[in-house]
């Protein structure tokens, strides 16, 4: 696997929400800008997970932040995630690099937490965009 130092975040992580790990990311990490990504994304119960897509119009919007290549900062991502070793198979995210692509067309190798478990009991988001279903549930 190619290793990256750059992730793409697309729910409780992005840029604008205050809780701890976000606060972390964007003290930790570098943000490099808004960008999209093929696949679906759904309401998991107060949080989103998005499964991968091949159709072109499926696209999830999010966020990329650059971190150092010395940072813990994966590993403690992983643990708010619950996808480290410490918890038990099937997970409810893995972590998978992805070819992302950004505002400004580019193509970036990135990490992203794709959810894990089954999908068909949670409501699709069909926007794309969790900040925008927030805003709508408000």
């Amino acid at each position: 696997m190619n290793p990256s130092n750059h992730l793409f975040v697309y729910g409780t992580l992005r840029l604008g929400f205050s809780n701890h790990y976000a606060q972390l990311l964007q003290k930790n990490a570098t943000h490099k800008g808004r960008a999209t990504i093929n696949g679906k994304l759904f309401d998991v119960g107060g949080y989103p997970g998005i499964i991968r897509s091949t159709i072109s119009h499926e696209l999830i919007t999010g966020d990329i932040f650059e971190f150092p290549f010395d940072s813990n900062l994966m590993a403690v991502l992983d643990e708010y995630e619950m996808c480290s070793s410490t918890y038990p198979e099937p997970q409810e995210y893995k972590r998978e690099i992805i070819k992302i692509t950004t505002n400004n067309a580019s193509i970036i190798r990135c990490w992203v937490y794709i959810y894990n478990w089954e999908i068909s009991h949670h409501t699709q988001i069909q926007s794309g965009d969790y900040k925008k279903h927030l805003q709508m549930q408000s």
